[in-house]
């Protein structure tokens, strides 16, 4: 099964810039997949899209078998986490707590089931000991942590990640790879970051002005030395 089918996808922002030109892919359930390419290649117009952040009608999406269109919005969201390239675009509550189990409260679970949801994705995230403290006082790392556990604890199936490693050092990198490496769901890392991208993915596609240009094995594309200097990864 695919947990995302993209067929044909085309995007124009109003001053008639064109962000995505016929995108045709399948993501398998489970595989970790890197969008790379540099500033202003679509990648985080094409993150967005995967879970309605932007409005395409135009376009055949299809998450999880579920067609993504006004009827089906709510669940699609549900399934796919979407982690902003800031997280403070995320974050916006007093405490860690609240900002995870801000998403299970809207759901409608009680308070009692809403704090098993919240500990137990604070836990996977590794930001437990965090959980009294105001995410705006905290690292940049930790932040990106909670902003997963925010997705986590809406049980997302698919999580995407608009450039994760912005901002960050080269531990803090390492440690967001190892904890996403232990995470099963199924992954779509938008990022420039070549070594961050060979760390965690099995498979990577190249956006050039809007276009697929590449999909290969990770591993393949990252020796391409010379493909990875022409699209300006390099």
């Amino acid at each position: 099964m695919n947990a995302i089918n993209l067929k044909i996808v085309r995007y124009s922002y109003p001053d008639g810039t064109h962000a995505l030109r016929k995108i045709n892919l399948k993501v398998p359930v489970g595989q970790s997949i890197a969008i790379l390419g540099p500033n202003g290649s679509g990648k985080s117009t094409f993150a967005m899209h995967l879970n309605g952040a932007i409005e395409n009608k135009e376009s055949e999406i299809n998450i999880m078998g579920l067609k993504l269109n006004k009827e089906n919005l709510t669940e699609i969201r549900s399934r796919v986490g979407l982690v902003f390239q800031d997280p403070d675009d995320q974050l916006f509550c007093p405490t860690v707590f609240d900002d995870v189990a801000f998403g299970p409260i809207n759901m409608g679970f009680s308070p009692e089931e809403t704090e098993k949801i919240a500990m137990r994705a604070m836990k996977k995230a590794g930001v437990l000991h965090l959980k009294d403290s105001s995410p705006q006082h905290l690292s940049v790392g930790e932040k990106k942590r909670i902003s997963i556990a925010t997705v986590l604890a809406m049980d997302s199936e698919i999580l995407v990640l608009d450039e994760p490693t912005a901002n960050m050092d080269g531990r803090g990198k390492r440690e967001l790879a190892e904890l996403l490496k232990q995470l099963p769901q199924t992954k779509v890392i938008a990022t420039h970051d070549l070594d961050f991208a060979g760390w965690l993915t099995q498979r990577s596609i190249i956006l050039h002005k809007g276009r697929i240009v590449e999909d290969e094995p990770t591993k393949k594309l990252l020796k391409d030395k010379k493909l990875l200097y022409d699209y300006g990864l390099l």
